[in-house]
């Protein structure tokens, strides 16, 4: 019997190390992505100084949380004149 809960137990944190490895792995590819852009457009826009970049790479986090905070109020609220049209068709 405990065979079985430790195999269990071995199956789910494995799987729990590649949920989070993969989490860690895409949250990082967001960096990747954004900081050689930024520097160059801040580059483009005149700016020598580093610490703009630091400025931006500062604001990542509010600007994700904003966005996906209107994200879940968009799928997250009813529209009643939706379930109208539904309703009366």
């Amino acid at each position: 019997m405990d065979h079985g809960r430790d195999r269990e137990f071995k199956r789910k944190r494995a799987l729990s190390f590649i949920v989070v490895s993969g989490y860690v792995f895409f949250e990082g590819c967001e960096y990747v992505v954004i900081l050689p852009s930024a520097w160059d457009y801040l580059q483009t826009l005149g700016v020598t100084e580093e610490y703009w970049l630091g400025f931006i790479i500062s604001s990542i986090p509010d600007s994700t949380r904003l966005s996906f905070r209107d994200r879940e109020d968009f799928f997250l609220t009813k529209t009643p004149y939706l379930e109208d049209i539904l309703v009366s068709s």
